[in-house]
């Protein structure tokens, strides 16, 4: 499993409206996306200073999966029509989940790209 996180700085003036339509939208590509295991999304709780404070987490089966979902033109339409517009900075990174829950002993998911033994554990 790997997971895609994006994390979205609103533009000053952006309302509750704006950001429900824009997740709703969404759900199209949701539904449609092969491979895709799960879809979350939510406000940052803590306030934080970085301002970077609504985040999307979405598991994907493989990456494969990912690739395709990236590369996607309808993804991309969506990014632009309903993201760009309510957004002043993005961030998303892609995350494999193994190893992540719990320490794997002999193994780090700190790694670019995917976990990896190490080999001085």
């Amino acid at each position: 499993m790997v997971q895609h996180i994006v994390l979205l700085k609103l533009k000053p003036g952006t309302t509750d409206r704006q950001v429900t339509d824009a997740f709703l939208a969404a759900e199209r590509l949701v539904e449609e996306t092969p491979g895709m295991v799960e879809f979350a999304f939510g406000r940052d709780r803590s306030g934080p200073e970085h301002g970077f404070g609504l985040a999307s987490i979405i598991q994907f089966r493989d990456e494969d999966s990912l690739r395709a979902y990236l590369d996607n033109a309808d993804r991309k339409a969506y990014v632009e029509e309903h993201v760009a517009p309510i957004t002043d900075e993005r961030i998303e990174i892609d995350v494999g989940t193994e190893g992540t829950h719990r320490p794997t002993p002999n193994m780090a998911s700190w790694y670019w790209g995917s976990a990896r033994m190490l080999d001085d554990y």
